[in-house]
């Protein structure tokens, strides 16, 4: 009860001590990306920024949660920075970042012939394990038998242990990992990507065994030993999740199982912008704000009784919210206490005017990207899912195409149609990563020929013939009738076939 009487305490006073309207984080010259966006759009987007300095939980967390992860790019450290620590990045606050334990050492574990039982022993097995890694065997030199074996384990962990990972859904590949759908339908949360315009990532994976998605892109801030790092990808919005499941069992003090985690992150759940209720990105958006209420409300009722608390997790009444009302007569940071008000009418009722006011707060701070997310979802909250496929489906400008294509994953385009695409300003990054790698044909070669021949390779030798996850490369090793079959087959290759 500890946390939620600090909590009271600081919904009177903490906001007149701080009238920054948004935190201000490093900058990036390297990158565009934060360009007319807020350095943490994504906190301020689920309400992140509303909880974390309300409450402490920082000792209510230890050994809740493990991260499963690589020290290569300092990838591990920038997840386990999301999750929580001292860096302004962090959903929780503690006074030091959780070291992530290696995904290969781990796989190295069970291939020695070991037990679920045994690592338990000599690692631990907490509620929440983090996986924000790639479950393809040209990834760190896995064979698909060693995959395959943690597979098994991780279905172990959970039937024997109550484990509930939290596993990004990958960022290669139309469709999802086959490894991670048999996880993603019973075992694990799988976690998709959305941009900082509030659309859908159409460059990462899709499918209906996706639960959730959060904020992500490649616009995260995140810090590894090097310092601040942007970040991004569905490896990003993976420890979002994560972070909110743990915030939740520290405060209720309550181990959540993988149905109860799924209930609570799809009924406070924000709608995704054109996307209906449930699409291959999953039930919705991230709500952290929501389920930090939510953990208050049922903490409130129960104290410490454990069977109370999962009795109220799937009441629907409890994700029914008031809007607290702000005591603080004090002429100071009148700004952000409005901004509170509008964010709390935003994330707990999903109210349209709300979101409107919001989108010209940021309009009026030159922030044109958060502008126009809240206008986005200013619309979406008075769209029924059939006036949001429809509106895409009628896009005569197909800027919003991706939008109805990943709702509808049997959707097809004309090959003239893709051609038109190649005029828009999405076009290069939809059509490779979306649409050609998972359809391998004479009529898609064409699309990827005049790409070459505009001497836009960077894309292609990524997504096409450097990872080879769809089989382009054989595709015109057959095509040019290429005999040596060590020739590396890449855009710069073909472009000599397409230059004869």
């Amino acid at each position: 009860m500890k946390a939620i009487l600090i909590y009271f305490l600081f919904a009177i006073t903490l906001h007149a001590n701080d009238c920054e309207l948004f935190k201000v984080g490093p900058s990036f010259s390297y990158s565009p990306n934060f360009n007319n966006l807020t350095s943490y759009w994504n906190q301020e987007l689920t309400g992140v920024d509303l909880v974390k300095n309300q409450i402490d939980i920082s000792k209510l967390i230890n050994k809740s949660f493990d991260i499963w992860d690589t020290s290569s790019n300092g990838h591990g450290s920038m997840v386990s920075n999301i999750i929580s620590g001292p860096k302004d990045s962090a959903y929780i606050k503690a006074n030091s970042e959780i070291d992530h334990r290696s995904f290969i050492d781990i796989i190295k574990f069970f291939k020695s012939g070991k037990s679920v039982d045994e690592f338990c022993l000599e690692y631990f097995c907490p509620n929440y394990i983090n996986i924000s890694m790639s479950f393809y065997t040209d990834k760190f030199f896995i064979s698909g038998e060693d995959l395959d074996l943690l597979v098994e384990k991780m279905k172990e962990m959970h039937d024997k242990k109550g484990v509930v990972f939290i596993i990004s859904a990958g960022n290669l590949d139309m469709e999802i990992n086959d490894r991670k759908k048999i996880l993603g339908k019973d075992y694990a949360i799988l976690v998709s990507s959305i941009e900082p315009d509030g659309l859908p990532s159409y460059r990462y994976s899709s499918g209906e065994e996706i639960t959730i998605s959060a904020p992500s892109g490649y616009s995260i801030v995140s810090h590894n030993s090097s310092g601040p790092q942007v970040f991004g990808a569905t490896s990003a919005a993976t420890p979002q999740i994560t972070a909110s499941l743990v915030m939740f069992s520290a405060i209720t003090g309550y181990k959540l199982s993988l149905e109860e985690a799924k209930e609570i992150l799809i009924k406070t759940a924000l709608p995704i912008v054109g996307l209906p209720e449930k699409s291959n990105h999953g039930s919705g958006l991230l709500n952290y704000y929501k389920i930090f209420k939510l953990a208050e409300k049922i903490k409130k009722t129960c104290l410490t009784d454990l069977k109370c608390v999962k009795s109220n997790i799937f009441k629907k009444q409890n994700y029914q919210f008031d809007i607290d009302v702000n005591l603080d007569q004090d002429e100071k940071c009148l700004k952000k206490k409005r901004l509170i008000d509008l964010k709390q009418k935003f994330l707990l009722k999903e109210n349209k005017e709300a979101a409107i006011e919001i989108s010209k707060i940021y309009s009026e701070n030159k922030f044109s990207k958060n502008e126009l997310i809240y206008k986005e979802y200013a619309e979406r909250f008075s769209q029924s899912d059939k006036e949001v496929l429809e509106k895409n489906k009628l896009d005569n400008n197909y800027i919003n195409l991706y939008r109805y294509i990943y709702a509808n994953s049997n959707f097809q385009l004309t090959l003239n149609e893709k051609e038109k695409l190649l005029n828009k300003s999405v076009t290069k990054d939809l059509l490779i990563q979306f649409i050609l790698p998972n359809n391998i044909n004479e009529e898609n070669s064409k699309i990827v020929d005049s790409i070459i021949l505009s001497h836009d390779h960077m894309y292609l030798d990524h997504f096409l013939f450097y990872d080879n996850s769809a089989g382009w490369s054989k595709f015109y090793q057959n095509r040019f009738k290429v005999t040596d079959r060590n020739q590396e087959i890449n855009s710069s290759f073909i472009l000599k076939y397409l230059q004869k």
